[in-house]
């Protein structure tokens, strides 16, 4: 629903509600990981390593990946298009739930 935009194709340039791209980041990632083997992982290393390196290491590897992610995702759009870029991510969305299910 998110890539979609909750209207489909025709208004991609819409206005986003609800807070926008900063509030609907923050949730998609937030809920996502919630209860994911990453928060298993944060707390041993907590455990072992003391709560602020744990923190700081942590912050900085999905900072990381956030920072990589967006930039590829920026730039596959310019290249293919926003309208193709939502087919495909929807396609591969929808095949990695098959596989989730099948598997």
């Amino acid at each position: 629903y998110m890539l979609l935009g909750g209207g489909g194709v025709e208004d991609v340039e819409a206005v986003p509600r609800g807070g926008g791209p900063l509030v609907s980041g923050f949730l998609l990632v937030f809920l996502s990981e919630w209860g994911d083997k990453t928060q298993i992982a944060a707390g041993l290393m907590a455990a072992r390593y003391g709560w602020i390196q744990a923190l700081l290491g942590i912050m900085a590897s999905l900072s990381l990946v956030s920072v990589v992610s967006i930039y590829l995702g920026e730039v596959a759009t310019r290249r293919f298009g926003r309208r193709s870029m939502r087919i495909i991510a929807g396609i591969g969305l929808v095949l990695t739930g098959i596989a989730f299910i099948l598997l």
